[in-house]
């Protein structure tokens, strides 16, 4: 399995938040909402160009409206909201993948939130998924919905029809959190209770945990308040499974039992 190689740096200051994709572009997302783009040299093609609007240019957007993003992939089950979390090749987009089948995706790779109360509510992200080539096979997905993310990966995106997605008429309750992680045998579910390692979990989540201390201290107060709210709204669980692929729909039935029981 392949990995993506990308050389991030982020700033912030009074006029927005600016993301250098070294040897790509510059994004310049507004605090007046517009995003400017600045090639490197002759920069790069199209999808590669356009693949930060997916991923760290709309969690840039998102945060300066006041809204908070996490680096994970969500689904509804049962009218319940349901967010995994993990390092990068831990499986979150295959997961949701797994789920769709049966449930809707909510969100791939940036997962808004919002705080009403007490209460915290997914937004819905774009009707795409990202997986690697051996994962869209695994799933079995539609060929004609896949195609090559760009040419600086071998991953697949796979565009939604409609009884994959969820479509946005009401708010998505977030009732749980999954932590992605490595076991030695099988699959297990364990409920984490400890408050301060939900939080951990959730900071290392955040989308922007690697870039805090290059934003303003206003912006690092809203995100550590949110991570905070979101700890203690939600319940949740680590889910460790063996590394491969043969175990896909035993995580789905956990889960599914987990959340629907």
């Amino acid at each position: 399995m392949g990995r993506e190689r990308y050389s991030l740096t982020i700033t912030q200051d009074e006029s927005g938040i600016l993301i250098s994709w070294e040897g790509v572009a510059d994004y310049l997302v507004g605090v007046d909402g517009q995003i400017l783009v600045s090639l490197h040299g002759r920069g790069a093609e199209r999808e590669v160009l356009v693949q930060p609007f997916f991923s760290i240019v709309a969690a840039s957007a998102l945060a300066l409206k006041g809204i908070s993003s996490f680096h994970g992939s969500s689904v509804v089950l049962g009218g319940k909201g349901v967010m995994f979390l993990g390092d990068k090749g831990q499986g979150k987009s295959t997961l949701a993948g797994a789920l769709m089948r049966r449930h809707k995706l909510v969100s791939d790779d940036v997962s808004p939130v919002s705080f009403n109360d007490d209460t915290v509510s997914l937004y819905p992200g774009p009707p795409v998924i990202k997986l690697w080539p051996d994962a869209a096979d695994a799933l079995r997905l539609e060929r004609f919905r896949l195609s090559p993310l760009n040419s600086q990966t071998p991953k697949m995106k796979y565009i939604l029809g409609d009884k994959n997605r969820w479509q946005l008429k009401e708010d998505i309750p977030l009732s749980a959190v999954f932590v992605l992680g490595c076991g030695d045998h099988g699959v297990s579910v364990t409920k984490i209770t400890d408050e301060k390692q939900k939080l951990i979990h959730i900071i290392h989540g955040n989308y922007f945990a690697r870039y805090q201390d290059r934003l303003l201290g206003q912006a690092v107060k809203k995100i550590f308040v949110d991570n905070c709210r979101l700890a203690s709204a939600v319940e949740m669980y680590l889910l460790k499974r063996e590394k491969g692929l043969d175990l896909l729909s035993d995580c789905q039935s956990l889960i599914e039992s987990t959340i629907l029981s």
